[in-house]
């Protein structure tokens, strides 16, 4: 058996001869053939499996400084990947991985150890050699198995970048013909273990400090010489790019790169405004800005911006000897007070809001108060009606602005533009203004709000007032409703053509017509009943139109709704509907059941079709009645069955009272 290789099984076949087959699997066959006989056997070999170990190596690091990594291999038949190598300082740790199969590629990789590190290629040794990757093209170290049970070994060495500090130094105060020389202390450690120094000068004011140990602590100290201040302010940037405020100390990790700044201030004046508003809201949000004025005359000058967030700030840095005048610039809706007192290095006080010569170590507090002005809102009302249509409309605010009335009515007749107004509205506040509901005879569209601002410049638009709008100081605030007065649909029902179909059977025909004088889309549905009188049997029933929805169950008895639920009639619109009605006229009906005069005791009389139409705004009716043929009566026969009624002539309709048609009307509306 070939070294590295298992035999897993061995299988044997004697054909038709009788000689046996000791099968013996894996340690191989045993057998006496039988002369001329043939005996087949399969053998299975199984190669043994391979494994790999990847070595990581870390270097430039301090000894405390904890790391970990993680390599993968793909494929990966022992399902371990990825494999997690770790450790402390400068050391390594090694990934196995098991069960590597021959003849099979596989790809190494390191997931990336994150910006800040520099990674060495792979390389591997197999079979006793150095191993080339072989498809550098391909994203990872590519190797395949060729040899059963043989071992792959890998190296990877990860190298932390350095860290460096670059400080610069700044000063102020000073002449600008004067030097200056200022000293700093590297500290490294924690606790400390060494201390380098560094010194920075007009002649050199930037330094660069640079090989600073990953997982090291390092401390920067300005050594301050008496008659200065000093001010370092330090920006952390991490390999990836973040950045991060800090002046230290600073545990460095990989590729770090510190920004310092170190501002020297010889006895500077300083002034502080703060800020406070009244008559706003809370949590308004405002700001204000300040002129400081260097000079007289003024030679420069800088804004200080205050708002809710920083409702104070010093100015630092006021040169000994120079006059500095401050400016509130106030704006539209606002008016302003400022007091302010000067502190003197020996801390006797004078009030005084400028100009003032600062002298040395002056300190100037400035407290600015600022009263916001109210806002006001009008609501202007624009109605739509008939001229003799009275109306009553309410508004109502919200929050309520102190001393006013929450709602507010209008009333009228006909067309007609009204306004309201509220005043004392809250700066920082949303008000919300909403109308009553004017019921539905009227259609009510909140036109939004004009919002004109009291600073100037473009006014802003809401687009409703129900929405809320934020009062800022000053503003004037316009808001629009409409009500337009909706109209009334009628329904028209009339009687056409009664045509015999022979014997007892007549066929007789309605037209429902619809007619809007609104000027909106509005919804209605019909009811429409047969009320044929006593011996006129129905036979069967249709409706069409080519305007709406029909109830295919309607029948005019048991199910009465002639339309598909709620139809839309456009505005100043119009929808048809015709009804056919098959009936059958009995011998013995009485001329009273069909005469279309309903007479006490009877539900229902001659072809009587009832209709009614609801809508929004009310009800509508209307009735029509042919008077049914007697059964006996006999029509000339043509070549139809169904003969026009109107064919046996005028005279004879009215000679025998054949045709009678009768149409009644009537309407409920809801009260206006």
């Amino acid at each position: 058996m070939l070294i590295r290789w298992d035999l897993d099984s061995v299988t044997c076949t004697t054909g038709v001869a009788t000689t046996s087959v000791q099968q013996a699997g894996a340690e191989g066959v045993s057998f006496t053939p039988d002369a001329g006989q043939t005996i087949t056997c399969t053998f299975v070999n199984d190669a043994d499996e391979s494994q790999l170990m990847v070595t990581k190596h870390v270097a430039n690091v301090a000894a405390d400084y904890a790391w970990s990594a993680q390599i993968t291999v793909t494929p990966d038949p022992s399902g371990a990947s990825p494999v997690t190598v770790s450790g402390t300082g400068p050391a390594d740790d090694t990934a196995t991985f098991t069960d590597l199969v021959l003849n099979q590629q596989y790809t190494i990789n390191e997931i990336d150890p994150g910006d800040g590190w520099s990674a060495s290629e792979l390389e591997c040794t197999y079979l006793g050699s150095v191993h080339a990757d072989e498809d550098p093209n391909v994203d990872g170290y590519q190797i395949t198995i060729t040899e059963p049970g043989s071992a792959i070994t890998c190296e990877l060495t990860n190298t932390a970048n350095s860290g460096q500090i670059e400080l610069t130094k700044s000063v102020a105060g000073l002449s600008p013909a004067a030097d200056w020389s200022f000293d700093f202390e590297l500290a490294t450690g924690d606790p400390v273990m060494s201390t380098d120094s560094v010194t920075v000068s007009k002649a050199q004011p930037a330094t660069v400090l640079t090989d600073l140990l990953p997982g090291e602590t390092y401390h920067l100290n300005e050594v301050v010489p008496a008659g200065w201040s000093s001010d370092i302010a330090c920006t952390v940037t991490s390999a990836d790019g973040t950045t991060t405020m800090s002046s230290g100390p600073w545990t460095i990790q990989p590729g770090d790169s510190i920004t310092c700044e170190a501002v020297n201030t010889a006895d500077p004046g300083e002034l502080t405004i703060s800020k406070s508003v009244v008559d706003v809201a809370d949590d308004l949000d405002w700001s204000f800005e300040f002129e400081l004025a260097a000079g007289d005359p003024v030679m420069s000058t800088d804004s200080v911006t205050l708002d809710k967030a920083q409702p104070a700030q010093t100015v630092t840095d006021l040169l000994p000897g120079e006059t500095y005048t401050l400016a509130e610039v106030v704006p539209a809706g606002w008016s302003s007070d400022i007091a302010c007192t000067v502190t003197s290095a020996d801390g006797t006080t004078t009030m005084s809001s400028g100009p003032w010569t600062i002298q040395p170590g002056d300190s100037i507090d400035c407290d600015v108060i600022n009263t916001a002005k109210s806002g006001e809102l009008m609501v202007a009302k624009q109605i739509d009606a008939r001229s003799d249509q009275s109306w009553e409309f309410s508004f109502t605010i919200d929050p309520v602005p102190a001393g006013a009335d929450a709602t507010q009515t209008i009333t009228g007749v006909g067309p007609s533009t009204e306004t309201i107004q509220w005043t004392g509205l809250t700066p920082g506040v949303s008000y919300r203004v909403t109308e009553a509901d004017p019921g539905p005879r009227w259609v009510s569209t909140d036109q939004g709000c004009m919002v004109i601002p009291a600073r100037g410049g473009a006014s802003s638009l809401i687009a409703h007032a129900g929405d809320g709008v934020n009062v800022a100081p000053g503003d004037h605030i316009a808001c629009g409703f409409a009500n337009t007065a909706r109209g009334d649909l009628s329904i028209d029902k009339s009687i056409g053509e009664i045509i015999r179909l022979g014997g007892s059977r007549i066929k007789v025909s309605y037209t429902i017509v619809v007619t809007s004088d609104s000027a909106f889309v509005e919804p209605y549905h019909i009811d429409d009943v047969l009320r044929f009188g006593q011996g006129i049997t129905v036979l069967s029933t249709s409706v069409t139109s080519g305007d709406a929805g029909i109830n295919p169950a309607w029948n005019g008895m048991t199910s009465t709704e002639l339309t598909n639920g709620q139809q839309n009639l456009a505005p100043s619109g119009r929808h048809t509907y015709t009804v056919s009605v098959e009936a059958s006229v009995s011998a013995t009906s009485r001329d009273e059941s069909r005469d279309c005069v309903l007479a006490v005791g009877e539900t229902g009389t001659g072809l009587a079709n009832s209709a009614q139409l609801t809508y929004d705004n009310g009800v509508d009716e209307d009735d029509a009645c042919g008077a049914a043929p007697s059964s006996a009566r006999r029509l000339p026969r043509t070549g139809s069955e169904a003969a026009p009624l109107m064919g046996i002539g005028f005279a004879a309709i009215i000679a025998g009272g054949f045709l009678l048609l009768i149409s009644r009307r009537r309407r409920r509306e809801s009260d206006c």
